[in-house]
């Protein structure tokens, strides 16, 4: 068994498991494209709130988070185990981000300001699908991009054995 404790590991799929639970997250707002438009360009607080109270899109966010999550964490140990990297430090990962996410410290509220600019050309659905898009696409990145971070030869190897040499 693999036990290798590896902070660049940890945060590389730290890194996504968050760009992944958000981005489903994002792309759940395509259920109910309607209310997600008014909750987003809405800046009347009252109305916000009778939109989302009168759909199940709140729900839904929740479910496709967990989901992103979930599938995320899969393919993070599947990636550890056959580039023979540590499992360990996927599951430290996992824990950070939960601990994280439970305290209300994932950044999300910041970070989607940046993160969602890009379909701010567009509205409706194509502003959801672009945006889920791009973020399922930088958490892909970083779950399958820390191999190719290893393999670099401009980047110079660690001292100790990399997870994925």
């Amino acid at each position: 068994m693999n036990f290798r404790f590896n902070w660049k590991h940890i945060l590389f799929h730290f890194l996504g498991l968050w760009f992944f639970s958000y981005g489903f997250m994002v792309l759940s707002y395509l259920q109910n494209v309607e209310v997600a438009e008014i909750v987003r360009l809405s800046n009347d607080k009252i109305q916000i709130k009778s939109a989302q109270s009168l759909s199940k899109i709140v729900v839904s966010m929740a479910i496709a988070f967990v989901i992103g999550y979930l599938i995320a964490l899969v393919i993070s140990f599947i990636v550890s185990k056959k580039f023979k990297g540590s499992w360990i430090n996927t599951l430290i990962a996992f824990i950070v981000f939960f601990v994280l996410m439970k305290l209300d410290l994932t950044g999300w509220a910041v970070a989607k300001e940046v993160f969602l600019f890009p379909g701010s050309f567009f509205n409706g659905w194509k502003f959801h699908l672009l945006n889920g898009t791009i973020l399922i696409g930088f958490g892909i990145f970083f779950i399958f991009g820390i191999k190719f971070f290893y393999n670099n030869p401009r980047i110079g190897k660690s001292s100790k054995s990399p997870q994925y040499a």
